[in-house]
């Protein structure tokens, strides 16, 4: 995510300063990564497992979908 003051890993949540930054997209979402969140993110993807990403913005995005799905019965 792209805030006023640079930046923000949409994986860990943490500004990402003094390194690059990685694009990446999920479903046709644009994220923005640090170099060592986006190695987590292609192994999330691979193992078609989001509980494996460290708590942040992306998990959470995750988890709030899980729990609407489980709701509306489409698990």
């Amino acid at each position: 995510m792209l805030t006023s003051s640079g930046f923000v890993c949409d994986v860990c949540g943490k500004y990402i300063l003094l390194s690059p930054v990685y694009p990446f997209s999920i479903s046709g979402n644009m994220f923005h990564a640090h170099e060592s969140c986006i190695h987590v993110v292609k192994e999330m993807v691979a193992q078609k497992d989001y509980k494996i990403l460290p708590d942040g913005p992306l998990k959470e995005l995750y988890e709030e979908q899980a729990k609407e799905a489980y709701e509306h019965g489409t698990k």
